[in-house]
């Protein structure tokens, strides 16, 4: 990437974005660390040695930047396609698009596979699913990335 470029897009990321620098790095550092990163699949400890930085600093700065790189490509935030939905775990609130587990009620496949743990409620029907919903999708992730 040239100069010019990389001048842009640190400036489409501050003015757009909100980017800005920190007490310790600025806003042309993260950058560079970031695309760092991603040109050469570098681990966290290689660029901490090369910007002499600690682990956190790297990796909060290295998110802030995938962060706002994620607001350059989706201004309006994420789209749920209509009649489609994502899971979330327990830890987040249920909202538009999304599928939370119902507090409160068995949630994990063991729970449910002795015969006296039958299903009660439909809470529990759903947790079920859910919960099976998302043993296939970490299933699948680890088969992709060949695990």
């Amino acid at each position: 990437m040239d100069r010019r470029t990389f001048t842009i897009l640190c400036h489409l990321l501050w003015t757009v974005t909100g980017l800005s620098s920190t007490e310790i790095v600025d806003v042309k550092e993260m950058v560079v660390m970031f695309l760092h990163v991603l040109a050469h699949d570098v681990k966290n400890r290689i660029i901490q040695r090369k910007f002499i930085r600690s682990s956190e600093t790297v990796l909060r700065h290295f998110n802030l930047v995938l962060l706002a790189v994620d607001v350059l490509a989706r201004p309006n935030g994420l789209q749920v396609p209509m009649g489609y939905y994502y899971l979330r775990d327990s830890g987040y609130p249920n909202a538009e698009g999304f599928f939370t587990p119902y507090r409160g009620q068995r949630y994990h496949l063991q729970e449910w596979r002795d015969t006296r743990n039958a299903l009660t409620t439909g809470k529990e029907y759903f947790n079920m699913k859910h919960s099976s919903e998302r043993n296939v999708i970490k299933r699948v992730f680890n088969l992709l990335k060949g695990r």
